[in-house]
């Protein structure tokens, strides 16, 4: 017995030192500049997931947007493209006033046709795993001073 708790011991130590020795670093996101395209693909299960007509996703930036981006985009939504059954490409070109940052997959929805009318439904980030994309874009903004405002006369 006294030899198989040492055993026991031992593995226990030396699955320790393996863990701590190897990294453990995440993986960073791929990133996107403006006119390339975000592609993900989704594939979908279950007994009606044949009926999945579109998807559709949408990201959005986890940081605030820095103030030489004030007012561009912080979120993107996907286009969509059946590739096989219950498989679907969504993607996104990034544009021109995409803000910098990263951003993570929030949602994604589907439309079923069921006979002549589409029932939507909508998966949240604890349906599907994490995702995340980083985007840079060089383009910034200097926001223009307001010189001058008059009222006009009357016409």
């Amino acid at each position: 017995m006294r030899i198989v708790r040492q055993l026991v011991f031992y593995s226990g130590v030396l699955l320790g030192l393996m863990f701590s020795a190897s990294p453990n670093k995440a993986q960073e996101p791929t990133t996107y500049h403006p006119g390339e395209t975000i592609r993900v693909s989704v594939v979908f299960e279950g007994p009606d997931a044949d009926k999945i007509v579109t998807a559709n996703t949408y990201s959005e930036l986890k940081s605030l947007v820095k103030p030489e981006q004030a007012g561009f985009q912080a979120g993107f939504g996907s286009n969509s493209n059946k590739t096989a059954p219950n498989t679907f490409e969504l993607s996104f070109k990034v544009p021109d006033n995409q803000a910098t940052g990263d951003y993570v997959l929030t949602q994604i929805s589907a439309n079923l046709q069921i006979g002549d009318s589409r029932v939507g439904v909508v998966y949240g980030p604890m349906d599907f795993p994490a995702l995340k994309f980083r985007i840079e874009n060089p383009n910034t903004i200097k926001k223009p001073a307001i010189k001058n405002v008059t009222v006009l006369p009357k016409s």
